[in-house]
């Protein structure tokens, strides 16, 4: 593969595929770019499996790489299983985000489940903005304390039954 094109289609056709995800990241380091790294922790956190201590590790490096990376292309490589989480959610949705279909734009899929578009949301406000407007998300807190134990993205269709009090989403 020779562009960023390439590889971001080789990931979204085999998202768990880590020796792809390693080679982009080769690619990436090979053009002092750095993604690469990212990429690396991702694989990293996949390989570290039930290493309870490691995991966590690597998901707080993970969380605090991912607000420096460009969001569009933060979605087209992230692989999260997607669970209910803190945030109440009227249809969790029950499937990951890199299962999800691709639309046009980078930042929306499609799920075939409840046959809606997920927005990738980074923080929560972003999230509640878009519960607001009814529509569905995928989300992954920043901070490892607002995650469930594995650090997963959340997605669905948020319940946002009390405008006046946000922090309860």
């Amino acid at each position: 593969m020779t562009s960023d094109a390439e590889f971001l289609n080789a990931i979204v056709v085999s998202p768990n595929d880590n020796a792809v995800r390693r080679e982009y990241a080769d690619w990436l380091e090979a053009r002092n770019d750095s993604r690469a790294h990212y990429l690396r922790l991702e694989c990293d956190v996949a390989e570290a499996g039930h290493e309870e201590d490691r995991r966590g590790d690597l998901e707080e490096i993970l969380c605090r790489w991912m607000r420096n990376l460009d969001r569009a292309w933060l979605a087209s490589v992230a692989r999260r299983r997607i669970n209910e989480c803190g945030v109440r959610f009227r249809f969790p949705c029950p499937l990951r985000w890199e299962r999800l279909r691709t639309t046009n734009d980078p930042m929306i899929r499609s799920c075939d489940v409840c046959q809606k578009a997920v927005h990738f949301c980074v923080t929560i406000d972003e999230a509640i903005t878009h519960a607001r407007a009814g529509e569905c998300v995928a989300l992954r807190p920043l901070k490892q304390a607002e995650s469930n134990d594995d650090g997963d993205w959340f997605a669905g269709d948020i319940e946002d039954d009390d405008d006046e009090n946000p922090e309860k989403l």
